[in-house]
């Protein structure tokens, strides 16, 4: 999947299988201009959050693979 991120929900701190972890919702616009919302968990989550919050006036595109392109619940 590649897309460009259009919406960046807030850093949620959860148990998810019995274990603390972190996610975030995103939704992301492939190249046909549909939206795709999308559920980052742990690092990744993390990792999106602070790269956002840190080029909020940039354009930020993600390359995902091996990924399945859905919101959690």
């Amino acid at each position: 999947i590649i897309g460009q991120i259009v919406s960046v929900g807030s850093l949620c701190e959860l148990t998810a299988k019995g274990n603390p972890t972190k996610k975030i919702d995103i939704i992301l616009r492939d190249t046909s201009g549909m939206h795709l919302p999308c559920t980052l968990w742990g690092d990744y989550a993390t990792q999106i959050f602070e790269y956002s919050n840190k080029h909020k006036n940039s354009k930020v595109v993600c390359v995902f693979r091996f990924v399945c392109i859905k919101e959690y619940k």
